[in-house]
């Protein structure tokens, strides 16, 4: 009894000092006009001001996010230097009802926005996974998830993570107790990363053809309620965008310190050109996607491990991936967690401490990029041994 209360004593601890710490940060950050403007919450906030001033079909307007961007720092802008909005549209009307002129009270609100996001998903994600559980780990394993580093710096840079999360979230959980609308609902929310829905979107494909084709019907409403909203002009101003960030090196797109593979390739051999790294990345993501497609056409059910694999590999695959879309690491951790062959006697521990490893790698020179990858290497390794026992059980 003594050891299982200090043991959740060390994980309330963790969690009270790493919200303490995103506290302090977030404060300073909202606080400081120069911190506050540097960040992504500057793209999103110039589509709801142009969506506000110009109508949703200027939203990719380069022109006028300039201009939004110059009014808020106060100094003209260079066209390279504009972080521009190259999102999908459907979440503008969003930003257009949260946003008004005073840019700092509406970062506060987006931000307000996002942290109800993350912690209903959250509740919702331990209730799911975790059913036989007491309260007490119940909460604790709330909070691991809740202040999960990679969280806090997608709220920190204002980012749109929240719905990825609560869209992966609401598959997995579809998946798990075969409920098609979940997994529907859930993926159409994965579109706002198409490159990430891609690859979820294959399981549905193999497995649930119900839920697969209550997903087509969803994104297809959402598809032709995005170009009603956009109009022909706007959808050539999407195209366009994606053709420039599909480069890879206009302002803010930054492949360089990217964590998937990409990345580590780029790192790794810093002599390779753009247009060798731009293929590089497709190959990789099409080798990721037949990889999924094996384990989903070889496997009889799905199982934690299964999809914590899927969504590992969905992650380190993805073309364009920063910090905060670690986020998903989430599913793998608590996927461990829920059935693996490690017997965790504080199932939080291992939340908290991946946490812990992302700051590590902040705060000490030359581990940046080594600790992230070593967790990827980590959770591929706890991931495999089971999903390798049940292909070859499937072959029999």
């Amino acid at each position: 009894m003594r050891v299982q209360f200090l043991k959740n004593g060390i994980v309330m601890t963790g969690i009270i000092a790493l919200a303490t710490m995103y506290n302090m940060v977030w404060g300073q950050m909202i606080s400081n006009s120069a911190g506050r403007n540097a960040t992504d919450f500057m793209a999103f906030y110039a589509a709801g001001r142009v969506a506000q001033a110009h109508g949703y079909a200027e939203i990719y307007n380069i022109d006028y996010q300039q201009n939004v961007q110059q009014t808020v720092v106060g100094v003209p802008l260079g066209r390279g230097r504009v972080l521009i909005y190259n999102h999908l549209p459907y979440l503008v009307p969003v930003l257009a009802f949260i946003v008004n002129a005073d840019y700092q009270g509406s970062f506060m609100r987006w931000g307000v926005l996002l942290v109800i996001i993350y912690l209903l998903t959250s509740i919702f994600l331990i209730n799911s996974f975790f059913i036989n559980q007491d309260l007490k780990s119940h909460l604790l394993l709330i909070g691991g998830v809740f202040t999960f580093f990679p969280i806090f710096v997608s709220i920190w840079q204002g980012q749109d993570t929240a719905f990825l999360f609560l869209g992966v979230a609401l598959w997995c959980v579809g998946i798990l107790k075969r409920r098609n609308w979940l997994m529907a609902i859930g993926l159409t929310l994965v579109t706002t990363r198409p490159h990430i829905c891609i690859a979820l979107a294959l399981p549905l494909v193999f497995k649930y053809r119900h839920a697969w084709w209550r997903f087509v019907g969803l994104a297809g409403i959402l598809a032709l309620l995005s170009i009603w909203m956009l109009t022909p002009i706007g959808v050539l101003g999407f195209i366009n965008l994606l053709g420039i960030t599909a480069e890879g090196e206009w302002f803010g797109m930054k492949p360089e310190v990217m964590f998937n593979l990409l990345g580590f390739l780029i790192r790794s051999l810093p002599f390779l050109s753009a247009p060798v790294i731009n293929l590089t990345s497709w190959i990789i993501y099409g080798t990721g996607l037949v990889i999924i497609i094996f384990l989903w056409a070889r496997s009889k059910e799905a199982n934690e491990h299964l999809l914590g694999m899927t969504v590992l590999i969905s992650t380190i695959i993805a073309p364009h991936l920063h910090l905060h879309d670690l986020t998903l690491l989430i599913f793998p951790l608590l996927l461990i967690i829920k059935n693996s062959e490690l017997k965790f006697s504080q199932p939080a521990f291992l939340l908290i401490g991946s946490s812990f490893i992302f700051i590590i790698g902040m705060l000490v020179n030359g581990f940046y990029y080594v600790l992230p990858y070593g967790l990827y290497i980590y959770l591929a390794w706890v991931l495999w041994r089971p999903a390798k026992v049940m292909l070859l059980s499937a072959n029999k």
